[in-house]
C-alpha cells in the first residue's frame, strides 16, 4: 500500500497479455505497451521528460475534474499519436494522487480497440 502512495495508485490501463492472448495475432506477442504509474508530485518532472523525448503532444487538452469529496480542479492530458506509436500522460489517472504514462504499438491499441468494439467494450476510455 504504501508504494501504490508513493509512485501512483493507477491500476493497468492495458489488459494483461496473458489474459487476451487469444485475441491478438501472434505477431502481436511480447512488448506492445507499457505504463508507468507515479506519484501526483512527480508530473512536472515526468512531463518535462516526455516532452523532451516525444516532442509536442499531438494533443493537449485541460481536464475539468471532480474528487470523490466533491472538490473541483483542472488536469493536463496529452497524447502523441504518431505513425508506429501512441503515448498517453494524464495528470491524474484514477485519484487526484496519481498520474500516469502509458506508451503501446499503434497496431496493438488498434487490434484491442477493434476486439473491445465487437464486445461493446472500449479500450480507448483512458485516452
Amino acid at each position: 500500500m504504501k508504494l501504490r502512495r508513493l509512485n501512483g495508485e493507477d491500476g493497468q490501463l492495458f489488459p494483461d497479455m496473458a489474459e487476451r492472448r487469444q485475441q491478438i495475432p501472434a505477431t502481436m506477442y511480447g512488448l506492445q505497451a507499457y505504463q508507468i504509474n507515479f506519484a501526483h508530485e512527480y508530473f512536472g518532472q515526468i512531463r518535462a521528460a516526455t516532452l523532451s523525448r516525444f516532442g509536442p503532444p499531438t494533443t493537449n487538452v485541460t481536464e475539468a475534474l471532480q474528487s470523490l469529496g466533491g472538490a473541483t480542479f483542472k488536469g493536463d492530458r496529452m497524447m502523441w499519436a504518431g505513425e508506429n506509436t501512441i503515448a498517453i500522460l494524464r495528470e491524474y489517472g484514477g485519484t487526484i494522487r496519481s498520474g500516469y504514462l502509458a506508451v503501446t504499438t499503434r497496431a496493438y491499441f488498434d487490434a484491442l480497440n477493434a476486439k473491445d468494439q465487437a464486445t461493446g467494450r472500449e479500450i480507448k476510455k483512458g485516452f
